[in-house]
């Protein structure tokens, strides 16, 4: 598809996508290809993968699943936005957001560990070892 002219948008842009006769524009096909293109999905030969796991094999049933599993396009949605967005902002943006993020996983692991509760063997909560 392609804009020559365009009282709001930019002209001669050209953007990619697939119509499906019985569905419309296929906005699970574009929200996989734009996490290919911004590295969230990786896709190796046919078979496409998300953080290690392999979704489906070839496009059309990697789309599928996708559609069948709504968490999981959330997620790639989401982390495609943010991809996408850090690749545009700049350097000392990306710096701020990142150590944001490291901040949250560390309080978020601190937060697991004091919410653990450590249970002792009987025999050392009864007193000490062979001490019977």
């Amino acid at each position: 598809m392609s804009a020559a002219k365009n009282k709001v948008a930019f002209p001669y842009r050209v953007a990619e996508l697939d119509i499906l006769f019985d569905r419309g524009i296929d906005s699970v096909g574009s929200v996989l290809q734009a996490a290919v293109e911004n590295s969230v999905v990786q896709r190796k030969g046919a078979w496409y993968a998300y953080q290690g796991t392999n979704i489906g094999q070839g496009k059309d049933n990697c789309v599928e699943a996708l559609r069948g599993d709504e968490a999981l396009l959330e997620a790639i949605t989401e982390d495609t936005i943010a991809a996408a967005t850090l690749a545009k902002a700049p350097p000392e943006v990306v710096q701020k957001v990142e150590a944001a993020r490291e901040a949250e996983q560390r309080q978020a692991l601190a937060d697991n560990v004091e919410q653990e509760e450590l249970e002792l063997p009987p025999e050392l909560v009864a007193g000490e070892p062979g001490s019977e």
